[in-house]
């Protein structure tokens, strides 16, 4: 073999090389499914370091993979690194806008970072792309603050609980603080009675507050947006009664589960 046949051969070689990867640094085609599923597998069993690397050696060769940016998000969200999660799912959302729960996560690290319109925003984005689809009231039963009001009215019940042992000190101000919770009363019927156990306490302390007129810690804008965001909710609900009512309402159907 001549020169000029080695440096076909060579030329050829080159091009069935590229032809067997789906980007560069070796990835072979079919072998980005398997490094991501790989990946997630790590991430489900807790390995996030793993995963991460393997995310990592995906994106060396496809930098706007979307599947990679989101993994990497969520494994800085479980490593507490919101900033780190931000910038990779910010970066997912530009490879796929229309990804309800990419928006709902990149939300939470928002909220997580003090970041509260932001949060909000991308909240909002979750629901209208379809987020409603979702067990919404799963979701909310997440946050450890309403687990521990519900918590706290089924320990008592059917005993009432007053104001100052179910909200505590900082009364309803925690309560407002939840991003999430205030764009779903906005945004869609919540059809959970455990979540509806704490929304009729949440209003009854509000309108005790109200006829004492009595100041309610926390911040201004905050707290008017839980009270903008219960109103919303009792009116996609249509369930506009008088606190007797409604309370007399939960009793007969708590006795009745």
């Amino acid at each position: 073999m001549n020169r000029k046949e080695r440096r076909a051969a060579a030329k050829r070689g080159g091009r069935a090389l590229r032809n067997d990867t789906d980007g560069t640094h070796g990835v072979p085609n079919g072998g980005a499914a398997d490094l991501m599923a790989e990946a997630n597998r790590h991430y489900r069993q807790g390995r996030l370091a793993q995963a991460q690397s393997l995310c990592h050696r995906l994106l060396a060769a496809d930098p706007a993979n979307f599947n990679g940016l989101n993994l990497l998000g969520a494994i800085a969200q479980a490593s507490g690194d919101h900033k780190l999660a931000v910038k990779m799912l910010a970066k997912a959302i530009v490879a796929d806008r229309l990804n309800a729960a990419c928006h709902y996560n990149i939300a939470n690290s928002f909220q997580a970072l003090g970041r509260r319109a932001e949060a909000i925003s991308h909240f909002k984005t979750a629901f209208a792309l379809g987020m409603t689809d979702k067990s919404i009231e799963g979701l909310i039963l997440q946050s450890p603050l309403i687990a521990s009001l519900v918590d706290r009215i089924w320990s008592k019940w059917p005993l009432p609980i007053g104001s100052e042992e179910l909200f505590g000190a900082s009364g309803i101000a925690a309560l407002a603080s939840d991003a999430f919770l205030l764009c779903a009363m906005e945004t869609t019927i919540i059809k959970n009675l455990a979540i509806e156990a704490v929304l009729v306490r949440v209003r009854s302390e509000l309108l005790r507050l109200a006829a004492a007129d009595a100041a309610v810690s926390g911040d201004a804008d905050t707290i008017i947006g839980l009270f903008c965001a219960l109103a919303q909710q009792c009116f996609i609900g249509e369930y506009i009664f008088d606190q007797t009512e409604e309370e007399t309402r939960l009793a007969t159907r708590l006795c009745k589960s």
